[in-house]
């Protein structure tokens, strides 16, 4: 995002579109569900916390959390 936003504010557009497209998989992901369930989620596969969760929240469905490992792998993160 720092470099996104850097390209962009000195005026290099281009770069700044291919950073957002690159990243719009792993924002795709982070959205896919009511936040912060899949922040939680991922963080939890990148074992930076347990996967556990209190009420409110719950865990993800089975496609969303496919979506969410899936992303983190295809973007070489897991």
């Amino acid at each position: 995002m720092h470099l996104m936003c850097k390209a962009y504010f000195e005026g290099d557009v281009n770069e700044a579109r291919r950073l957002q497209l690159a990243l719009l998989p792993l924002q795709q992901a982070a959205f896919c569900e009511v936040n912060p369930i899949p922040i939680k989620t991922m963080m939890s596969l990148l074992k930076l916390c347990d996967s556990e969760v209190r009420l409110p929240l719950v865990k993800p469905s089975l496609e969303h959390f496919e979506l969410m490992e899936t992303t983190l792998r295809e973007n070489g993160m897991l």
